[in-house]
C-alpha cells in the first residue's frame, strides 16, 4: 500500500502563490469588465444619469442628452446645458473631452482638453442664495485643465441687448493649494453681428499657503462691444490691473480710461485683508446717469 506523504513547506508555498494568482488573475479581469461594461452604451447612459442627478446648493444644474467615444479617454458630451431655478441659461451641442479617469484615484481630475466648437449663453444665470461657509479656498483635490475653449460663444440678447459672438481660451491648475490660471476671451465679427474688438486677458497665481498672490488683468471694451452693454458706464474702456505680493501684503495698480480720458488711476493695497485704494478717479463716468451727479469731477480716494 502506497503511503501519502504529507505536504511540504515548499508545496504549500507554490500552493499559495497559486492561489494568489488566480485571485489576482480574477481582480484583473473583474476589472476590465467593468471598464469594458462602462464603455458600452449602458455603462455611458449610467454615468449619464449620474451626472444628471447631482444636486448643487445654489440650484445649479447639469443636463446631458448623450455621451460618445470611451469614458476612459477621448469622449463628447452631447447637448449639454446649465440651468438655473428658472431654467437653461448656456448649452453647447457637442463638449470634446479627453481626459485620464485613473487620475482620480490620486485625487486629481487631469483634463488635457475640453472644448466646445460651439455653445449658447442665453441669459444671465440668477441663483438660490447659500449660507457662508468655512470651506477652504481652494478643494483638497488637484485639477489640471491644459486647454479650455469655447471656439464661438453665442451671447444671446437678453445678456447684452443684442446678439454678440465670442471666443474663450485658458487654462486651470489648482494643486497644493495653489491656483494658476489664465483666460482669454474675445469678441468676433460675423456676417449679421459687425460688433467686435472686446478683449479680456486674466493670469493669476495664488498660493495663500505660500503668502503669494500674483494678478494681472488687461481689458479693452468698445463702446459698442459685449462687456459696455453689460457695464454700467458709456464709452470705450481700456484698464489694465496689476499687482504682486502676498496674501498679507499685496500692492497693485488699477489704471483705465474711458473714451481716451483719464477715469482712474489708484494705487491698491492689501493688508492681512484689509484693502486700500489712493489716488483719482472720475466715478461719475462709470455709474448710471441716476448716480452721476453725486460723482462729479474727479474724486479723490
Amino acid at each position: 500500500m502506497e503511503e501519502t506523504l504529507p505536504p511540504t513547506k515548499s508545496n504549500w508555498t507554490r500552493r499559495i502563490l497559486k492561489a494568489l494568482g488566480l485571485a489576482l488573475l480574477a481582480i484583473v479581469l473583474l476589472c476590465a469588465l467593468a471598464l469594458a461594461a462602462l464603455s458600452s452604451g449602458p455603462g455611458r447612459a449610467f454615468v449619464k444619469d449620474q451626472i444628471e442627478a447631482i444636486e448643487f446648493e445654489n440650484g445649479l444644474k447639469i443636463g446631458l442628452g448623450a455621451i460618445d467615444g470611451s469614458l476612459l479617454g477621448a469622449m463628447t458630451l452631447r447637448d449639454v446645458t446649465l440651468s438655473d431655478p428658472q431654467g437653461v441659461f448656456a448649452a453647447t451641442p457637442a463638449l470634446e473631452v479627453d481626459w485620464h479617469p485613473f487620475a482620480l484615484a490620486d485625487g486629481r481630475i487631469d483634463i488635457d482638453r475640453a472644448v466646445a466648437a460651439s455653445a449658447t449663453f442665453k441669459r444671465i444665470p440668477e441663483f438660490a442664495e447659500t449660507a457662508s461657509s468655512d470651506a477652504p479656498l481652494f478643494p483638497d483635490y488637484a485639477i489640471d485643465i491644459g486647454e479650455l475653449a469655447i471656439e464661438r460663444l453665442v451671447i444671446e440678447a437678453p445678456v447684452t441687448g443684442a446678439p454678440r459672438i465670442a471666443r474663450l481660451s485658458g487654462s486651470a491648475l489648482i494643486e497644493d493649494a495653489r491656483a494658476q490660471v489664465t483666460l482669454d476671451a474675445n469678441s468676433v465679427a460675423s456676417d449679421d453681428l459687425a460688433a467686435a474688438g472686446d478683449a479680456l486677458a486674466l493670469t493669476l497665481d495664488a498660493v495663500p499657503d505660500d503668502n503669494r498672490l500674483s494678478l494681472t488683468v488687461r481689458l479693452s471694451a468698445p463702446a459698442d462691444g459685449v462687456i459696455s452693454a453689460l457695464a454700467p458706464w458709456t464709452g470705450a474702456m481700456e484698464a489694465t490691473l496689476e499687482g504682486k505680493g502676498d496674501w498679507a501684503r499685496w500692492d497693485g495698480r488699477l489704471d483705465a480710461s474711458l473714451d481716451g480720458q483719464d477715469t482712474a488711476g489708484l494705487v491698491l493695497t492689501a493688508r492681512d485683508g484689509t484693502f486700500e485704494a489712493s489716488g483719482d478717479a472720475r466715478i461719475g463716468r462709470l455709474v448710471p446717469a441716476s448716480l452721476a451727479r453725486l460723482f462729479a469731477g474727479t474724486t479723490k480716494l
